[in-house]
C-alpha cells in the first residue's frame, strides 16, 4: 500500500458516514476534513511531497485525526492506516499552521502548555 492509497481509503472511510469533530480543534466540518485529505491525496500522485510532514503530524496519535476515527467507531483502521504510511514515510513531522497559531494563542493568554508539547521544566 502506497501513500496515496493509505489517503484513498481515509477519505472513503471519511466521506462513507458523519465523522465526530467534538474531540478535536483543527477541523471546522466534515468539508473541511475532506478538502485537506484530498488536497494531500492530490499532492501525492502529482509528486509533491511538501505536504507529507504535516500529513504525518495529523497522524500521530491524539492529534485531530486520531480523535475523530475513535470518536467517529474506525479506530483501528485509523492505527492500521497510520502505521503503514509511518512505514512509508519516515521524514520529518511538522505543526500545521492552524495548530501553531492555536499553541500561540494559548500561550499568549498564559495557559498551560497543551499536553503533546514538551513542559518548559523538562
Amino acid at each position: 500500500m502506497q501513500i496515496a492509497e493509505i489517503l484513498d481509503e481515509l477519505l472513503a472511510i471519511v466521506q462513507s458516514g458523519p465523522q465526530d469533530l467534538d474531540w478535536q480543534s483543527e477541523y471546522e466540518n466534515e468539508e473541511d476534513l475532506i478538502e485537506d485529505l484530498r488536497d494531500h491525496a492530490e499532492r501525492v500522485r502529482r509528486g509533491d511531497t511538501t505536504r507529507l510532514p504535516e500529513l504525518k503530524y495529523v497522524l500521530y496519535p491524539t492529534i485531530a485525526l486520531n480523535e475523530i476515527a475513535f470518536s467517529s467507531g474506525w479506530g483501528q483502521a485509523y492505527v492500521r492506516l497510520a502505521n503503514r504510511f509511518d512505514e512509508l514515510y519516515t521524514g520529518p513531522s511538522a505543526i500545521r499552521p492552524r495548530e501553531l497559531a492555536r499553541r500561540e494563542e494559548t500561550a499568549s493568554r498564559g495557559e498551560p502548555a497543551l499536553r503533546d508539547e514538551p513542559s518548559s521544566g523538562s
